[in-house]
């Protein structure tokens, strides 16, 4: 009887260990669209070791994270989340991996930034229109050779 109340109280000791874990808490921008984002998002979070819960917003594409600083840090959390196919703060997803997202979830022309210019929409890129030749026909010498 005595050897069963000192397990239990070990494990109660470590189970109580495992649960003060120094939880960091850190929120940042993910850019997403739907529901399957959403999905997506915090299932990737969530798999992530020393990650205690993610909750991502769809209204304002703000992920909220909790997670254990001694296993994992926000740029790391940050990293995955990029290379599962969304944009953060810090790491922009690799074109491979965006093109491989299900239409809705892709990037939509307002997400973009200036420098990501893989669509050339309404972009004037030449002036092949203009008229280069000289108007100086008064000048030519029309009469015959003498």
């Amino acid at each position: 009887m005595k050897y069963t109340q000192i397990l239990s109280g070990v494990l109660l000791l470590i189970m109580s260990a495992c649960n003060n874990a120094p939880q960091n808490k850190a929120e940042f921008y993910v850019r997403g669209n739907c529901e399957m984002c959403k999905e997506r998002i915090e299932a990737t979070v969530k798999g992530l070791k020393g990650v205690s819960e993610a909750v991502w917003n769809i209204k304002t594409d703000m992920l909220a994270v909790s997670f254990d600083s001694t296993a994992i840090n926000e740029e790391a959390i940050q990293k995955a989340v990029a290379q599962a196919g969304h944009d953060t703060e810090l790491f922009t997803t690799e074109d491979v991996v965006h093109d491989a997202l299900p239409e809705c979830c892709k990037r939509r022309e307002s997400d973009k930034s200036g420098n990501q210019d893989n669509h050339h929409h309404g972009h004037d890129h030449g002036h092949h229109g203009h008229d280069h030749t000289h108007h100086h026909d008064h000048d030519h010498d029309h009469g015959h050779a003498h």
